[in-house]
């Protein structure tokens, strides 16, 4: 479990509660950087507010149980924020911000049934800044 995992290797996570804005912004980072050192990357937290991200992933994501291979830098842990840590299962946001036109288009014609939500502008911008696996790895 990365949570257990973070807190191993000196990563601990407050309640959200006791941090204030800036507090609860360096220490997202903090568990951002530690996760990168376990070899687990997210992917699509622009919709998330810095504290609606922290809190996700304290008391849920980072709960999950997972076969964590820091020593291996050909293994890597991608969370998909867009649907991880939340009661939905992940469509409503990747709909709403992520997907392109044509991918909107085709849920739509795969599951007439489902209203798309329409299309909204991230409100955050941090995907940019985040670690990736392929930023560290040296091209042949």
């Amino acid at each position: 479990m990365p949570f257990d995992e973070l807190a191993r290797v000196g990563h601990t996570l407050a309640p959200a509660e006791e941090l204030d804005d800036v507090a609860l912004t360096a220490a997202l980072w903090a568990v951002i950087r530690g996760l990168e050192e376990l070899g687990v990357y997210l992917e699509y937290t622009n919709h998330l507010s810095d504290r609606d991200l922290y809190m996700r992933l304290r008391t849920s994501v980072l709960r999950e149980p997972m076969a964590l291979t820091p020593d291996d830098p050909a293994a890597a842990w991608h969370i998909d924020m867009s649907a991880a840590g939340s009661d939905d299962d992940g469509v409503e946001a990747y709909l709403t911000y992520y997907a392109d036109e044509e991918m909107r288009r085709r849920w739509a014609e795969d599951w007439p049934g489902y209203a798309v939500p329409e299309r909204k502008k991230l409100p955050f911008d941090r995907d940019r800044y985040l670690p990736s696996p392929w930023a560290n790895r040296e091209t042949s």
